[in-house]
């Protein structure tokens, strides 16, 4: 069985993480009524739902490692 899975490179990670971000501010502020931002960001992107969630710990952790 092939792999279907295609390397993401950290641009478009940053965008995905930046969309999120978008889309859980709407969803926190009334902007938008779907308050699923996970699976908005996804959708708008074109990638999984299960990409998005690894992008963003992977996120938290760069994060974390440059305020130490």
């Amino acid at each position: 069985m092939e792999n279907s899975r295609k390397v993401m490179h950290s641009q478009a990670r940053g965008v995905i993480a930046t969309v999120y971000q978008r889309m859980k501010f709407e969803a926190e502020n009334g902007v938008e009524r779907v308050t699923d931002a996970r699976w908005r960001t996804s959708k708008a992107v074109g990638v999984s739902e299960r990409t998005v969630t690894r992008i963003l710990k992977q996120n938290e952790k760069v994060i974390q490692l440059a305020r130490c």
